[in-house]
């Protein structure tokens, strides 16, 4: 399941746990909406330390590369060297949003 199919049937799950909870939620709903939360500030946290370490990682490399090659990135390069950080930002969410469609669908 892709991200975006994941993210929709996370959230239509809560949302519809949410309604049925009104304005009286249990503690169980309290529990799942303290993780909503949590899992926010987690993958947040993962997803910007990843890009981070990539980014300069990929910097160092398109760097050294140029050094001793004596030639500047070409596109190509550039395109990987961004897909490798996106790749790395997203990777927290996907996690995330795959554990959630496993759990909440029990």
């Amino acid at each position: 399941m892709d991200m975006m199919q994941g993210s929709a049937t996370v959230i239509a799950t809560r949302t519809a746990a949410m309604a049925k909870a009104g304005t009286h939620p249990s503690a169980a709903h309290d529990r799942e909406m303290k993780r909503m939360v949590d899992e926010k500030v987690g993958a947040s946290a993962a997803s910007l330390t990843g890009m981070t370490f990539t980014a300069a990682a990929s910097c160092q490399s398109l760097w050294l590369a140029s050094l001793w090659g004596g030639r500047a990135p070409t596109a190509t390069q550039l395109q990987r060297a961004t897909t490798r950080v996106l790749g790395a930002g997203l990777a927290p969410y996907q996690k995330t949003v795959r554990s959630n469609v496993k759990r909440l669908r029990k």
